[in-house]
């Protein structure tokens, strides 16, 4: 018989090179598969995120848009000492936000006279006037003076401001006279006071719109909310977001921080110019309208550990972007228009 001296098999060398080539091509498929685990994951809520921020900016735009519709050329669109007064944000306090504005769908209703803290109208106020609701009076000079009114459906037709149910300070805004008190024999015009022109009967009545943005937490999440009335219930107190009376609506989850700012002046290209609170206004003088309104929106996923998040002390561990859009408020712009340099116009 004869013995085989040959031995069948692979050597170790063999072996190791084989478990090492098998382990990369393992550790690279289980790579892929994460990866496209991941963006299986993070696809959508990097697509929730972006609708969220971009409709409630287009939101937004639409009310600063249309700001100051009815209300003069020289009356103040955006509500002032606004700066700082949400919860903290991504660097600081966020802001809040309110635009005084008509958006067109209620019709006017004209001015028959003025009876004690009543004014009379011609015909009876539409339906779609909220009651009790914000109201703007405008005046045949395009002055104009805005309130909390009550009682405008009922069966005198009149409109009422009474003592000491008015909103809050920055919810009201005077026109050069007074309602109530016309001016005395020879005051003269242009003044202040009850001092205006030779007429102190307002000329309509319209609805007004005091569109307010704040962010809040719910649920454990930042959001931002809207009120059609400035969070002002009918009782005529301001309640903040969210208010579960139906004062405030949700327009968007996950907006952590909203930053505003506001221009004034002739040439928009001084960075100098914009300011967070947009000051009063004075008439005639047209650089101390606001002549445009940068809005800061900053967005996060409502889902935690997604590839990409980044770490914020106050808000936790979130994916976030941020959107910045700068709007004019027609109405005002189209008031100043012929006050303007030629330049500028």
């Amino acid at each position: 018989m004869e013995s085989q001296r040959g031995q069948a098999g692979f050597s170790l060398v063999e072996l190791l090179t084989a478990i090492v080539v098998t382990m990369v091509v393992t550790g690279a498929v289980f790579g892929l598969l994460t990866s496209g685990n991941a963006a299986f994951r993070n696809q959508p809520e990097h697509t929730d995120r972006q609708q969220n921020i971009r409709l409630a900016m287009a939101l937004i735009e639409q009310d600063v848009g249309r700001g100051g519709s009815k209300m003069g050329a020289f009356s103040q669109v955006f509500t002032d000492g606004l700066d700082g007064l949400g919860p903290q944000g991504l660097a600081s306090r966020s802001d809040f936000l309110e635009i005084a504005g008509n958006d067109g769908e209620c019709p006017d209703v004209a001015v028959c006279g003025i009876n004690g803290n009543n004014v009379t109208t011609a015909f009876e106020y539409p339906s779609c006037y909220p009651d009790p609701g914000m109201v703007l009076l405008t005046y045949p000079d395009g002055s104009s003076k805005w309130g909390f009114a009550w009682n405008l459906h009922g069966q005198n037709a009149q409109l009422n401001f009474p003592a000491g149910q008015q909103p809050p300070t920055s919810q009201i805004q005077e026109s050069p006279r007074d309602l109530c008190n016309p001016p005395s024999p020879g005051c003269g015009g242009g003044g202040g006071g009850g001092c205006g022109t030779s007429t102190t009967l307002p000329v309509r009545v319209s609805v007004l719109e005091i569109v307010r943005y704040e962010i809040a937490m719910a649920d454990g999440a930042p959001n931002l909310y809207r009120s059609e009335r400035g969070g002002i219930t009918n009782a005529g107190a301001q309640v903040p977001a969210p208010d579960p009376a139906g004062q405030w609506q949700l327009v968007a989850r996950g907006i952590e921080d909203l930053q505003v700012r506001y221009q004034k002046g002739p040439d928009p290209t001084i960075a100098a110019s914009w300011a967070d609170t947009p000051g009063p206004v004075a008439a005639p003088n047209p650089d101390t309208v606001v002549r445009r309104a940068q809005v800061t929106l900053s967005a996060r996923s409502m889902t935690a550990n997604l590839q990409g998040q980044t770490d914020n002390a106050n808000l936790g561990s979130a994916v976030r972007g941020q959107l910045v859009s700068a709007i004019s408020p027609r109405a005002a712009l189209l008031g100043i228009q012929g006050t303007l340099p030629n330049q500028w116009r």
